[in-house]
């Protein structure tokens, strides 16, 4: 499709839109009213925050048998009016809104069915209802009273409101505070040497578009008394003084509001309010902070004003440290409920107790003394908890602890009864469990449920141990994040046996285990050490041989081998055919000849040659015997007895 067939289509159908639009304007102009409406409300000077107006919508010149009140609408500010009356003449209709906001503009608007008929734009003015109006009597270089309130209309009236301070007939003059203008100041000059009177009437005026509105305000000299901070300041130890600024009041008490943060541990925060007398002759105001946690430094932020109801806050002053002096530790800690458990496989009794925080030490090197009625002294493994040896579980006892640091003990202790545990397990409670995932640790009732009243639940971290009753049979920790939990059966009055720990019957059963391959790994190395004892022992064995045994074992040559001389003193054994003698042998002895043959390898080219016979040593005889000489030559022990010496 070209460009002149699409300019073509659109010239045919602008024609076609033009009279679409036509006959909708027709249609329009079509509709034909039963009624002139018209729209009004009672008063036009009521239109401020929280009146009572009356709206109307009216239609005159309809039809009598015409039911308006089923076509009428009245709208305000977009949601539609109630009806709430019609006059006699069935055409003209009342409604009212409520409470009216303020509001720079708002419309009231007259419906027939769908069609708007009638209505109008109007202002909510703000209404004088201020509820924080202060007056302070001051001093700043000279005398005056300052009064400040916060303006009652909104931002888009600020340009067509205005206000005006009046006391006892004394103008005050008025501003927009600098700095919030949602906030005035009215201020008056005063002399110093005036007495100004007990109470004060205030008249507060404002202007709008709408008229005047006034409201008053009567304060009483201490409610207008503001004290002020002299600018020199003295710090001695935990006291601070500043000298005396004299006003006018009608008490000498002052009222503290003091908030002390520790340097070291800025989480921790003491609110306090302390309460000082004003004394005629003393030209100091002085405040003491006592009771303080020991070697520490803090914080201090105050303020002040007359003891008296109304009387307002001074500023706060500028922040300031002071530290306090090293004691010893103002509390003991507390004991569990119920906080002892007892094994009675190696009849030990451990206690339990909440240690003090770190603010509580006072000074360095805090512990903790733990012991008993009978003077048993407990070992403190933690800063928890506590051990005794060989406990006395027929005998009921009472543990005490106190807390101690280089400064000394604590004054008071804290106490524990602990009752005989001889049947401690039947009043305990059984199968401990937690699960991983809701964090909830359940448990079932002990042997022994006369006199049952409930259970404590107790949760540690790395720091500290704490507790919770309960009656049920289980105890959310969801919040906890404990690594360690333990139950207690409360029998109130009467004996209880103690916390159980989770999973502490599996606890048992693997020591007693690890206790056996103890005493087995200890046998173990027993015998170890004792072979490689033996072993060394062995080593140190010094063994003799007889001379020659350990030669060696080469093929002996007497015409080649040099003479080997294995022990001085000792002939060689070559040396020993020396003295022997030749004899007959017996008659009965076989003859036996012996022929010796030797293979001699000749080289290629060299000639042949018989051997030489072998000299015989002395005393050797052809017939391969050897006589030696008649006297014995064995000794007892197997050696061969060497001859004499010549």
């Amino acid at each position: 499709m070209g460009l002149r067939t699409c300019v073509r289509l659109c010239w045919t159908a602008v024609p076609t839109i033009l009279f679409i639009l036509i006959q909708c304007g027709r249609a329009e102009e079509e509709v034909v009213l039963p009624c002139e409406m018209t729209a009004s409300s009672s008063n036009q000077t009521l239109w401020r925050e929280g009146g009572d107006v009356d709206l109307f919508c009216g239609c005159s010149n309809a039809e009598k048998d015409l039911s308006l009140k089923e076509h009428l609408t009245m709208k305000f500010d977009g949601l539609e009016v109630d009806i709430s009356e019609v006059d006699n003449s069935g055409t003209t209709f009342k409604g009212k809104p409520g409470l009216l906001t303020q509001n720079a503009q708002v419309m009231f608007e007259c419906y027939f069915d769908t069609y708007l008929i009638g209505g109008f734009n109007v202002k909510v003015f703000a209404k004088l209802n201020v509820a924080d109006f202060e007056c302070r009597y001051r001093y700043h270089g000279r005398d005056e009273i300052r009064c400040t309130f916060t303006r009652s209309d909104g931002a888009n009236f600020w340009a067509l409101t205005h206000y005006e301070l009046m006391a006892d007939n004394t103008p005050f003059a008025c501003s927009v505070n600098k700095n919030d203008a949602t906030q005035i100041q009215c201020t008056v000059d005063i002399n110093r040497n005036d007495v100004i009177s007990d109470s004060m009437i205030f008249r507060l005026t404002m202007l709008d578009t709408l008229g005047i509105q006034t409201q008053e305000f009567n304060r009483t000299e201490d409610e207008m008394t503001e004290l002020e901070w002299s600018a020199d300041r003295y710090i001695n130890n935990t006291c601070v003084s500043w000298n005396h600024l004299h006003v006018q009041g009608s008490t000498e008490t002052l009222e503290w509001d003091v908030q002390l943060q520790c340097v070291k541990y800025p989480h921790l925060v003491k609110n306090l309010t302390r309460y000082t007398e004003r004394m005629p002759k003393d030209m100091t105001d002085r405040i003491c902070f006592e009771n303080l946690e020991g070697n520490q430094k803090f914080t201090v932020r105050l303020r002040r004003r007359l003891n008296v109801t109304g009387a307002p806050w001074s500023e706060q002053h500028p922040e300031f440290e002071i530290e306090t002096d090293a004691t010893r530790p103002a509390r003991p800690p507390k004991f569990l409920p119920l906080g002892y458990h007892y094994n009675q496989d190696n009849h030990e009794l451990r206690v339990y107790w909440e240690p003090l925080e770190e603010l509580e030490f006072n000074a360095p090197e805090l512990d903790y003394e733990v012991t008993t009625n009978t003077g048993k002294l407990g070992n403190s493994t933690d800063r928890t908890s506590a051990v005794f040896k060989e406990w006395d579980y027929e005998n009921p006892a009472t543990v005490f602890v106190a807390s101690r640091n280089i400064k000394g003990i604590s004054v008071n202790r804290s106490r524990l009864e602990v009752p005989e545990l001889s049947d401690a397990m039947d009043r305990r409670c059984q199968h401990l469990a937690h699960d991983d995932n809701t964090q909830i640790l359940s448990w079932t009732k002990p042997v022994e449920e006369k006199n049952l009243e409930g259970y404590f639940v107790y949760w540690c971290n790395k720091t500290t141990c704490q507790a919770d009753s309960t009656t049920e049979l289980k105890y959310d920790l969801s919040d906890m994040s404990p690594n360690r939990m333990a139950v207690a059966a409360n029998y109130g009055a009467d004996k209880s046996g103690g916390m159980k720990w989770l999973h502490e019957d599996q606890v048992g059963v693997t020591g007693r285990i690890r206790y056996v391959e103890g005493i087995l790994a200890l046998l173990v190395l027993g015998v170890f050490f004792l072979g490689v004892r033996k072993l060394r022992n062995m080593a140190k064995i010094d063994v003799k041989v007889p001379p020659g045994v350990l030669m060696p074992r080469a093929p002996f040559d007497p015409d080649q081998s040099p003479l080997i001389q294995p022990y001085q003193g000792i002939p060689h054994p070559r040396m020993l055919y020396s003295d022997l003698k030749k004899t007959e042998p017996p008659d009965d002895y076989p003859d036996v000849q012996i022929e010796v043959e030797f293979e001699v390898e000749v080289e290629e080219g060299e000639e042949s040659q018989e051997p030489e016979p072998m000299a015989l040593p002395c005393g050797y005889v052809s017939n391969g015997y050897v006589t030696m000489n008649t006297a014995n030559p064995i000794l007892s022990d197997g050696y061969i007895k060497p001859p004499p010496p010549r």
